[in-house]
C-alpha cells in the first residue's frame, strides 16, 4: 500500500507541476462514475 501512495505522491506532484507551467486552466465537476482517474487521485489524496 506505501508503494502506491508514493506513487499517487509523486503522480499528484508532477500535476500540480504541470497546472503551474499552464497559464490558465480550470475545474469541471465530472460525476465519479464519468471519470474513474479522478476517483482514484482523490482516493489517493486522503493519505497524502
Amino acid at each position: 500500500m506505501e508503494e502506491s501512495v508514493d506513487s499517487g505522491i509523486t503522480l499528484l506532484r508532477r500535476f500540480k507541476q504541470f497546472l503551474r507551467s499552464k497559464g490558465q486552466w480550470e475545474i469541471k465537476y465530472v460525476p465519479r462514475k464519468c471519470n474513474l482517474i479522478a476517483d482514484q487521485l482523490a482516493k489517493i489524496s486522503l493519505f497524502w
